[in-house]
């Protein structure tokens, strides 16, 4: 089903995800409290019969980092 595959796609890409808000200044801690935020709301708009991605799923996880991580993956003292 719908919702099974986008988690599936989700977490295989977990691990560069990981490296991408490491690469940002993030630690490990903040990069899962931001991936298990993007998938309550990967969730929450499955459930919407009409929601349809525009672009991948990846692309929505890497923004999720900029836009929902803000200030945690900002690197100190920048």
């Amino acid at each position: 089903n719908k919702k099974e595959k986008a988690f599936q796609a989700l977490y295989k890409i977990m691990p560069q995800f990981m490296g991408y808000v490491k690469s940002q200044g993030g630690s490990k801690e903040r990069a899962e409290d931001i991936f298990q935020e993007a998938i309550l709301v990967v969730y929450k708009k499955l459930a919407d019969q009409n929601f349809e991605f525009e672009g991948s799923l990846k692309t929505y996880l890497f923004n999720s980092a900029k836009y929902m991580g803000g200030e945690r993956i900002k690197v100190p003292g920048k």
